[in-house]
């Protein structure tokens, strides 16, 4: 277990970008909780809750005041409602993560609400455990929008799923294991399904970000909790219906507030609806696996894994840019533009099921999902830290609509696998792929082995093969 100090001695020396500087800022209120714990090794430590015995857990998301236009008080009244209503349960609050949904993520207004949540985290002594810094180009129409998700402590037994004033809460029993919590949201994609008006598939995209990225550590998710933000007529009761049957689905408690913020989001046009979901998932941990991480291994194969072709929920402001650019802003009532949101409004595949069996088995030494950063950050360098490199040769194909898509503007191929799925939702390691592969296509998905790992005398990281970069060579990345 590495101390505290020293893990805020680490944070202090990362560079001051983005989520960077978030971190930064908001990890000194780690200090302000007994209950806080840094678990994890080799530079992969994650700050948990480790509650008292006989301790309910209680998670409710909420955003910010709408007419509130002074972000400094936006920010702080937003933590000192999110008290209150915890205190209205008569639970201890203890700790938060947010999402911050900005239009530029411009360092100086990040550094404004951190310090903002800092400042009130210390005066209600709460722990930031974590946190999104989301761009969300023109779909923000302020400065920034933010999600709280607050984990408050209850000594009493609780119903798992409450409406009480106003609000939406979940409750359970961590039965003594230590507690974790990650933040993402579905991003520009929500554009998308306001013009097919299938307005509750974004909640696949909201599931899949945040449940593929708490399974790679060994966490067990019990509560995903988000905030549908709208403007205009937008169906909530739907989306809220969608949240609970899929999270039911899973084994999970999923519940979501609505928060009516009108002139803070835009539409596609000026006087269009529109909505955003962010928020959060509250996990159990396996200590020893997060103790023990998986890893890649020489001479295992890699597997990919693709199910109904998708965007996923990544990337999606350069394609929606383009759409416009080529067939005008109401694009999706063309008869070209009609073919192209069939494949652009198709959500993500939740990979997390596949993923948590394929663990549980012992099938997969590492799992890995295509959302942001894609080949280069999502694949490679994981890889890498390792000193390991593949050469990729069998991967699925993407959409012929994907690739009109970047042929359109001329993307070179190492850009497009740098920030797109291009076909590919995710992959594993394993040392038993023909069992891996049998077990993920009983989920309904595709797999088939890429390629294997080796230990190579001068690379790391990902070379995929057939796949010409600008300069005449294999697109490769090195994950360095």
């Amino acid at each position: 277990m590495v101390s505290i100090d020293n893990y805020l001695e680490d944070v202090i020396g990362l560079g001051d970008k983005g989520s960077e500087l978030l971190r930064k800022i908001c990890s000194q209120t780690l200090l302000n909780s007994e209950y806080v714990e840094i678990l994890g090794q080799n530079g992969k430590n994650f700050p948990v809750l480790r509650v008292p015995k006989q301790s309910y857990v209680l998670v409710h998301s909420a955003g910010g005041n709408p007419k509130e236009r002074n972000l400094e008080n936006y920010t702080g009244n937003l933590v000192k409602d999110m008290v209150k209503q915890s205190e209205l349960m008569r639970a201890k609050p203890v700790g938060f993560a947010n999402v911050i949904d900005s239009r530029t993520g411009d360092p100086q207004l990040l550094e404004v609400i951190a310090s903002s949540l800092v400042k009130a985290a210390n005066n209600y002594g709460l722990v930031i455990l974590n946190g999104e810094n989301a761009i969300l180009g023109e779909l923000v129409n302020c400065d920034a929008n933010l999600t709280i998700t607050m984990i408050s402590l209850s000594n009493k037994k609780m119903p798992r799923v409450m409406e009480e004033f106003g609000m939406i809460y979940a409750s359970f029993d961590p039965e003594g294991k230590v507690i974790f919590i990650n933040s993402d949201g579905v991003g520009s994609k929500t554009e998308i399904y306001t013009r097919s008006k299938n307005y509750a598939l974004a909640i696949d995209d909201f599931y899949a970000m945040n449940l593929d990225d708490a399974v790679k550590i060994g966490a067990t998710p019990k509560v995903i909790s988000g905030v549908v933000e709208t403007k205009g007529k937008i169906p909530f009761l739907e989306i809220e219906s969608a949240a609970c049957i899929t999270a039911n689905s899973m084994g999970i408690i999923g519940i979501m507030q609505h928060e009516k913020v009108d002139g803070r989001i835009n539409g596609y046009s000026k006087n269009g609806c529109s909505f955003n979901i962010s928020g959060s998932v509250v996990s159990t941990i396996d200590e020893e696996r997060l103790n023990n991480p998986m890893k890649p291994s020489e001479g295992q194969d890699l597997v990919a894994i693709a199910g109904t072709p998708n965007p996923r929920s990544n990337g999606i402001t350069d394609k929606r840019n383009r759409m416009v650019a080529l067939f005008g802003n109401e694009w999706h009532k063309t008869k070209e533009g009609k073919i192209f949101l069939e494949y652009l409004g198709q959500p993500s595949i939740i990979l997390y099921p596949v993923f948590n069996e394929l663990i549980s088995k012992g099938l997969a030494t590492s799992v890995y999902h295509m959302s942001g950063g894609a080949y280069n950050g999502k694949l490679a360098k994981p890889i890498a830290e390792h000193g390991l490199f593949v050469s990729i040769d069998n991967l699925f194909s993407p959409d012929w609509r994907e690739l009109a898509l970047a042929g359109s503007v001329f993307t070179p191929a190492e850009a497009a696998y740098a920030k797109w799925p291009m076909g590919n939702d995710g992959f594993i390691t394993t040392g038993d792929a023909e069992s891996a592969i049998d077990t993920i296509r009983r989920f309904g998905l595709n797999a088939k082995v890429a390629g294997r790992l080796v230990k190579h005398p001068t690379r790391t990281g990902v070379e995929l093969v057939g796949i010409k970069a600008s300069h005449g060579e294999n697109v490769y990345f090195s994950g360095r």
